[in-house]
């Protein structure tokens, strides 16, 4: 009887050792499927007159609300926003200006992430032409190196 309930505590211990592994190991791949999912859309905006003054982009998706971003980076060739987003999120996105929709610079815009992250290139020229283009991106949104 005793090698019985031996056998029956061993049994329990590893039951408990076994769930408690799965507990751990179980979250850590679903994260890692996530994590090939997630992509970048990186809307470059270049005016001739340099006024960026009230333009953003209307954003929103099926996973989240609709939102207003600034154009508050920036970097040689112009402004530009970075949002991160997953492939199945079917993410869009117009650029405007101010808060209402009077002043749309486009339509809504559904950036095509089968193969990845994207990069729109807005343009103003000088005299008003208004032109949207996607371009390989020039960098790994994801990473940013800093050297001091």
């Amino acid at each position: 009887m005793q090698q019985k309930q031996k056998k029956r505590a061993l049994f329990l211990r590893l039951s408990v050792i076994f769930m408690a592994m799965i507990a751990i190991i179980l979250p850590l791949k679903l994260n890692a499927a996530s994590d090939q999912d997630k992509v970048f859309v990186k809307i470059k905006y270049v005016r001739a007159d340099n006024n960026y003054e009230n333009w953003n982009v209307w954003t929103w998706s099926n996973t989240a609300e609709g939102k207003s971003i600034a154009f508050e980076k920036e970097d040689s060739e112009g402004r530009y926003v970075i949002i991160e987003t997953t492939k199945d999120a079917n993410l869009g996105f117009i650029i405007r200006e101010g808060e209402g929709w009077d002043n749309k610079l486009t339509g809504d815009v559904m950036p095509d992430f089968s193969n990845g992250n994207v990069e729109y290139l807005a343009t103003v020229a000088e005299d008003g032409t208004f032109t949207l283009d996607t371009r390989e991106p020039k960098q790994a949104f994801d990473q940013v190196n800093l050297n001091i």
